[in-house]
């Protein structure tokens, strides 16, 4: 073999095998598939923020009935 074509040969080696149709539709189906995750990821997250929030207006909202509550029983007492 001469330089050339060990060169060749090397280059071949350490350059990434030609992707066929199959590989590419994999591929795509794995990036479908890890944009999906991070999008219901990011869903879930908003979700638990909005429970977070209403968990604060449900305690706040408590409060509020339970003073209110508190004042008519005052009102009615006088």
């Amino acid at each position: 073999m001469s330089d050339s074509a060990i060169t060749r040969g090397e280059n071949l080696a350490s350059s990434p095998p030609a992707l066929g149709p199959i590989d590419v539709h994999q591929g795509s189906q794995e990036r479908s598939a890890r944009f999906c995750k991070e999008l219901l990821r990011s869903r879930l997250q908003q979700i638990e923020a909005m429970e977070e929030k209403l968990e604060k207006i449900t305690k706040y909202s408590m409060k509020l009935l339970n003073a209110q509550e508190e004042l008519a029983m005052m009102l009615f007492r006088e």
